[in-house]
């Protein structure tokens, strides 16, 4: 039997009895996903690997920060074959540099409910920049911070963070799975990823390959 639309399981895969499914069912809230985003900030589920085992990849770290002082703004591509260690290094990056606005994660091993398949939509990607951005900087005075327009907002808030003078970096890491998620078409964050940044803006962009480029992005890692 459907209760509200639903059949209500036990534990063991079979249907429960009528007066629990019915008292289940009136304890659930709908969720209405037009109102999710998506914020990594629980560190714990974002350890890839155990400190225990972790060994410092300082070259990687010494680079990263190189390529950050000396570009006024733009795109930095990590690019790497699976299981080097991408996620893990961008995470303890992360973890020592306070410029970070969001590490945005299209991939979590291990996680039940990583909700992998707003992960990498372009909606849930756009709002989930502009959240972060407005919980970062409650003190600027922010354009269009009401509008639903989240391509338009998120563009008019890295103008607006461009004018304080100081590096803002985001991460965005493992386009690959985005780019072989081959059911998301239009939806794809990857179709948001491109064109230039203003000074002061950074966005570290982390693939096994770099086909998940925007042929704007490429040009100007290339260069």
């Amino acid at each position: 039997k459907d209760y509200n639309g639903y059949k209500v399981y036990n534990e063991h895969g079979s249907q429960i009895l009528e007066d629990m499914a019915e008292s289940v069912q009136s304890a659930m809230k709908e969720v209405d996903f037009d109102e999710v985003s998506i914020t990594d900030t629980n560190d714990a589920l974002l350890k890839i690997i155990d400190d225990e085992y972790y060994v410092p990849n300082q070259p990687f770290f010494e680079q990263l920060g190189k390529g950050l002082s000396e570009l006024s703004g733009g795109y930095i591509f990590i690019e790497g074959l699976p299981g080097v260690g991408k996620s893990t290094a961008l995470t303890k990056f992360k973890e020592q540099q306070l410029d970070i606005t969001l590490a945005y994660y299209c991939f979590i091993p291990d996680v039940k409910n990583d909700f992998g398949e707003f992960r990498h939509q372009s909606y849930y990607f756009l709002k989930s920049l502009c959240i972060a951005i407005e919980k970062s900087f409650p003190e600027v005075d922010l354009p269009s911070k009401y509008s639903e327009r989240y391509e338009e907002k998120l563009s008019s808030y890295i103008k607006k963070l461009s004018t304080l003078k100081k590096k803002i970096i985001f991460i965005i890491d493992g386009l690959d799975h985005v780019h072989r998620d081959t059911t998301l078409g239009e939806k794809s964050l990857l179709n948001y990823i491109k064109g230039d940044l203003p000074d002061n803006i950074y966005f570290i962009l982390s693939s096994q390959y770099d086909t998940v480029l925007s042929p704007s992005v490429k040009l100007q890692i290339d260069s």
